[in-house]
């Protein structure tokens, strides 16, 4: 799986959490969601220290900040302003773990 591939799925998780309030961070399948894309970027390079486009908790954070904007007119950015930061709060608990690997 590529990293843009990576990326959406991510928040295509989290973002399912954030609008339909599908469980807390413990649940499942929250987290195996989240444990299975890890494993994916851990297993495709993505995030080897020389990797090109290394995939970092704030690569992933700056990448959802830069993706949930696009097509949207200013009234949309407004509105989605609230769940985009609901969205980055949610990366938050997970982004600690994310670049914990060893």
């Amino acid at each position: 799986m590529n990293r843009d591939e990576i990326l959406q799925r991510l928040q295509n998780v989290l973002d399912g959490h954030v609008k339909h309030h599908l469980g807390y961070l413990g649940q499942e399948p929250y987290k195996s969601n989240l444990f299975e894309l890890f494993r994916l970027a851990c297993n495709g390079g993505h995030l080897d220290v020389n990797a090109a486009q290394r995939l970092t908790g704030d690569a992933i954070r700056d990448s959802f900040n830069d993706r949930w904007f696009i097509d949207l007119d200013d009234n949309e950015r407004n509105v989605a302003q609230d769940v985009v930061d609901d969205l980055l709060r949610r990366w938050d608990e997970w982004h600690y773990a994310w670049d914990k690997r060893k």
